[in-house]
């Protein structure tokens, strides 16, 4: 008999249990981690935590939060992104999402994606990505014919 320790993704429900893990964690830990948990219980997509602060001193300290919270269930957080450096300062450079601006880059719209939204911090704008079928000629377009999927 073999019991799973770690959440493996590609199984049907690992999607939940991420999810679930993070909430749990939330509620054992928030009286610890206020802003953590509210992130958590509000902010969170998939097992994506996308939030933010009015000002870089919130911002930072929910980045800290988040860390501390995170870390106490045994899980590392594995990429950071802001639209602000100084809320990244402090980060270890292979835990940011996009890369430093003092290295050679040569993409303008550097961006980062999850499960079809992309974000692209230097303007902070979000954009969705689609592709619309071929439309035959003389043909009625209806949802059933045309689904996009």
């Amino acid at each position: 008999m073999y019991e799973l320790a770690t959440v493996t993704y590609g199984t049907k429900p690992a999607p939940f249990l991420a999810t679930r893990t993070l909430k749990q964690l939330a509620l054992d830990e928030g009286h610890k981690f206020p802003r953590a948990a509210q992130a958590v219980d509000e902010d969170i997509y998939m097992d994506d935590v996308i939030s933010g602060a009015d000002d870089v001193d919130t911002a930072v300290e929910l980045r800290k939060q988040l860390a501390a919270m995170i870390a106490r269930g045994g899980v590392k957080l594995r990429k950071w992104a802001s639209n602000c450096l100084d809320i990244l300062d402090g980060i270890p450079r292979d835990c940011v999402a996009l890369p430093d601006s003092e290295e050679v880059n040569w993409d303008q719209d550097q961006a980062v994606k999850t499960l079809g939204l992309t974000w692209f911090p230097k303007t902070d704008c979000f954009k969705y990505q689609f592709r619309l079928p071929m439309l035959e000629p003389n043909k009625t377009l209806t949802k059933r014919k045309y689904c996009l999927r």
